[in-house]
C-alpha cells in the first residue's frame, strides 16, 4: 500500500475524530493500519496536512499526539496554537462531510506543490 493510500485512510479516521471530538496518538493510527512503528504515521499526516492546507481546510493532523506528550509530534507546524487548531477542526465537523473526500492523487499532487 502505497503513503498516499494510508493518508487517505487515516483521512477518513481523522474526519469521524473530528465530528466526534476525539484525539487518536500515533500508536493509536499505527494499531489500527497494523503498520508497526507509531511514528512511522507522520510520513502520511505531511500528506493530509499538505492537502488541508492546499485547500485552506483546518489541520486534521492537529488530531494526532503523541502519547506522552499529549501533543502533536514535533514536526507539527500550528497556524494559530495547538489549541485553536484543534478547536478549529472541530467546529468544522458538519462540513467534513459536505466536501468531496480526497483522492489517493490529491495527496500526491498537494506533496508535490509543497
Amino acid at each position: 500500500m502505497t503513503k498516499y493510500q494510508r493518508a487517505m485512510q487515516i483521512w477518513t479516521l481523522l474526519v469521524l475524530a473530528a465530528k466526534e471530538g476525539k484525539i487518536y496518538t500515533y500508536s493509536d493510527i499505527s494499531d489500527i493500519l497494523k503498520s508497526g512503528i507509531p511514528l512511522g504515521v507522520a510520513k502520511y499526516l505531511n500528506s493530509i496536512r499538505s492537502y488541508c492546507d492546499e485547500k485552506g481546510y483546518p489541520p486534521l493532523d492537529v488530531l494526532v499526539i503523541q502519547k506522552k506528550a499529549d501533543r502533536p509530534g514535533n514536526k507539527y507546524q500550528p497556524r494559530k496554537t495547538v489549541a485553536q487548531d484543534r478547536a478549529d477542526v472541530y467546529a468544522y465537523k458538519h462540513k467534513w462531510f459536505a466536501i468531496e473526500p480526497p483522492q489517493i492523487s490529491d495527496f500526491e499532487n498537494a506533496m508535490k506543490k509543497k
